[in-house]
């Protein structure tokens, strides 16, 4: 059973234009993964392979620019985040860190 559901995947605009039955085949593609407060998810600059959804939890993200300025982002339930470094390969571009007990759910570029 999915644990993320169509509507959740709707308002999500990676998602937002697929039809139904894609849906209902995206949703069953999620794995659940637990993080405790403070356990980092990821560092910027680490290559990505992964989505995140958030199911449950309040995370931290922070950016450091090449000048040393720090941005800092709350993620929080229904957010989903790291589509463009599991999309393009590319580098996270922030740190991302638990700031609560956590649950994931994750699209791997594999799957």
């Amino acid at each position: 059973m999915a644990e993320i559901t169509v509507g959740a995947l709707r308002q999500i605009e990676l998602f937002e234009s697929l039809k139904r039955r894609d849906l209902d085949a995206v949703a069953e593609l999620f794995q659940r993964e637990e993080f405790g407060r403070g356990d980092e998810v990821f560092r910027q600059g680490q290559r990505g392979q992964k989505a995140y959804y958030v199911k449950q939890g309040t995370l931290l993200a922070r950016h450091v620019d090449p000048q040393g300025l720090e941005q800092r982002h709350t993620l929080v339930s229904e957010d989903f985040f790291g589509e463009t470094s599991l999309l393009l390969s590319e580098p996270h571009d922030a740190t991302v860190q638990a700031t609560s007990d956590v649950v994931l759910l994750t699209l791997d570029k594999r799957t």
